[in-house]
């Protein structure tokens, strides 16, 4: 049985996060890319904050919004967190259908900047 095609994208490059504040990444079209509905990210936070990741979702490609029924990727995630406690992790989510779909990164720990960097995969 072989694998489903996946995509893969960066959406954050090193991206600096100040205290309280957040960066959205661009919009995916997951009408031509989520073929079989599979979903992680791959993470690395580094700094003196915490990150919670969500999704922001879209029928038309101009309002995003995080749906009702939505659940945080992750929250407060920093540079400690993660299985080997080194700030990286892969987190699979999983969201309601929608033709279009952006992250976004918000430093939750109210007190210091975190540098994201983030890949989505998508099958």
């Amino acid at each position: 049985m072989g694998y489903p095609d996946i995509y893969t994208r960066r959406l954050f490059n090193a991206e600096s996060i100040t205290a309280s504040g957040d960066s959205t990444s661009s919009a995916l079209d997951l009408g031509t890319l989520a073929k079989n509905g599979y979903f992680s990210i791959q993470l690395t936070v580094s700094g003196s904050g915490t990150v919670k990741l969500e999704y922001l979702l879209s029928n038309d490609g101009q309002t995003f919004k995080e749906p009702s029924s939505g659940v945080d990727i992750t929250s407060t995630f920093g540079a400690t967190s993660g299985p080997d406690s080194d700030g990286k992790d892969v987190i699979d989510f999983q969201p309601e259908p929608a033709r279009w779909m952006k992250i976004k990164a918000t430093e939750d720990g109210t007190a210091a900047t975190a540098v994201v960097t983030a890949w989505i995969a998508i099958g």
